[in-house]
């Protein structure tokens, strides 16, 4: 093969890589930074750096890799402006006040007391929760993007998953119970209003 077709064939390689994904690696970036531009110059490095890498040097553990290296610019950023904290918590909170717009609808008003149930976690239980569940990595990987063994991202997520559904019953039992206490308050009124009106009306016939 001449150097003319193995450079064709590197760039078709990395921009196949790209095409793949250089979303959700924007997006997982942006969860990290809590910055969209941030973001986009992690993601950015991550596949300037994979230009310099052979295809072979990879031994097809490339979403693995990308993760990786995209996870360490995008922590190395924050670093250098020492925002981390404060960007992921201001991002935290914009998410979980954001409206829905069909708050009356059951589905999205369990994906809201999903989201803020996964706000409430602590930032590591967070990224292994979004790696699985937003971008399909196996346990294998995500231990291997976050520098922690099989078994304790297991532990994470089984610690993460459990926080969320005590959180997820106990807002919904704290829902429940206004409900039912506005129900209350709603009969009441209603009564109080109708004996008045008997009262009139029998008033009147007097």
């Amino acid at each position: 093969m001449s150097a003319v077709d193995s450079q064709a064939d590197a760039t078709r390689w990395v921009g196949e890589a790209l095409e793949r994904f250089g979303g959700p690696l924007e997006h997982y970036a942006q969860r990290l930074t809590g910055d969209p531009d941030r973001a986009r110059d992690a993601v950015q490095e991550t596949f300037l750096w994979l230009c310099r890498q052979d295809p072979g040097s990879l031994n097809g553990n490339l979403r693995e890799r990308l993760y990786t290296v995209c996870r360490s610019r995008a922590i190395d950023a924050h670093r250098k402006d020492r925002r981390l904290r404060s960007a992921s918590v201001a991002l935290a909170q914009k998410e979980a006040l954001t409206p829905e717009p069909n708050a009356l609808a059951e589905h999205r008003e369990d994906g809201a007391r999903m989201r803020e149930a996964l706000v409430k976690l602590p930032a590591l239980q967070q990224e292994v929760v979004r790696l699985k569940f937003q971008h399909g990595l196996s346990y294998r990987e995500i231990a291997r993007v976050t520098g922690r063994s099989v078994t304790n991202v297991g532990f994470l997520l089984h610690k993460a998953m459990q926080a969320m559904r005590t959180e997820m019953k106990a807002d919904g039992a704290k829902e429940a119970a206004n409900f039912d206490a506005n129900s209350t308050d709603n009969s009441g009124r209603m009564a109080a209003r109708r004996v008045a009106e008997d009262g009139e009306s029998n008033a009147a016939r007097a």
